[in-house]
């Protein structure tokens, strides 16, 4: 977090995600990434956080609810 402050970026941390995320992570992902206008998404740890930040990319990117694109 440091290097990108020091870059001169704003961060903002989104830390709720839990073991086998649900919707529910994905959604509170996204509105905090909607809130911070974030640009970029950085994930760190392993498979959960891993999910859940591309979960959060399509539904940002992409509109609608994680839901929406099941199947």
């Amino acid at each position: 977090m440091e290097s990108l402050r020091s870059a001169g970026l704003a961060v903002a941390v989104f830390d709720e995600v839990e073991e086998n995320p649900t919707g529910r992570h994905v959604e509170a992902a996204a509105t905090m990434a909607r809130e911070h206008r974030a640009d970029l998404l950085v994930a760190v740890g392993g498979g959960s956080a891993m999910d859940v930040a591309k979960g959060t990319n399509f539904v940002v990117t992409n509109g609608g609810s994680i839901a929406d694109y099941q199947g």
